[in-house]
């Protein structure tokens, strides 16, 4: 089956989904369902998975995400019991692109497996950073990349210090708006703008600067990947 020129712009994107289907008969069935029920899909085993490669219709109501799992799901719960997972690459614009593609939904299984993840969708868009890191092989890969702000105020341990970092999280992603992140914490005002004003002092921060908050913010989500058992997950919600 024609999928799409190599050379035509559009949108694909690659799902690998693993399962505890083992009988060849009824892998051979599944992958029949996919190509009935996805259009402009082709579906192949691969290592012990199911690789889709999906072209994505113009999305102007729906992310691909909404798509994707509006598709697939129907698929899923009709063989409950067979444990699916689907890890998911980002779109890409040409057929050309596939190798990268795949790599990045098997790049994300990888993650998945080694997090024990529940989902059953699992999309590159949330974990390119910590795929990003693991390739890297500098053993100490938060002090490699983090900031020195950030990295202190996670090591400290301390009640204050929690709170500085809380702060600073929500202040980086509300715009720096000031009262948001003042209703977001249940806290006065005034009391997130000293916080904030202490942190530029004593770290010698400019918030102002662009470039100095997306280092910040890349920071923060290095330590969501790395210190997950020790930052309170709340902080990210």
């Amino acid at each position: 089956m024609d999928l799409i020129d190599a050379e035509e712009v559009v949108r694909i994107c690659s799902t690998n989904i693993s399962s505890d289907i083992r009988k060849k008969p009824s892998e051979q069935f599944f992958l029949q369902q996919i190509r009935n029920n996805l259009p402009y899909s082709r579906a192949f085993s691969w290592r012990g998975d199911i690789v889709v490669l999906l072209k994505l219709p113009g999305l102007e109501q729906q992310t691909y995400r909404e798509y994707l799992m509006a598709r697939l799901h129907p698929l899923f719960s009709g063989a409950s019991q067979q444990n699916f997972k689907a890890c998911i690459s980002r779109p890409f614009e040409t057929i050309g692109h596939f190798a990268d593609a795949y790599r990045q939904a098997a790049g994300t299984k990888r993650i998945a497996e080694e997090e024990n993840a529940e989902d059953i969708y699992s999309f590159f868009d949330d974990c390119w950073i910590q795929d990003l890191i693991d390739g890297n092989p500098v053993a100490e890969k938060q002090q490699f990349y983090c900031e020195y702000c950030v990295m202190h105020l996670a090591r400290q341990q301390t009640q204050k210090a929690a709170q500085q970092l809380k702060i600073l999280y929500e202040y980086l992603n509300n715009d720096r708006n000031f009262t948001n992140v003042a209703q977001k914490l249940n806290m006065h005002r005034n009391n997130v703008i000293y916080h904030i004003h202490n942190i530029e002092s004593r770290y010698h921060l400019d918030l102002n600067d662009s470039r100095t908050r997306l280092k910040l913010l890349i920071s923060f989500e290095i330590l969501k990947e790395n210190f997950k058992k020790r930052l309170d997950k709340k902080m990210y919600k």
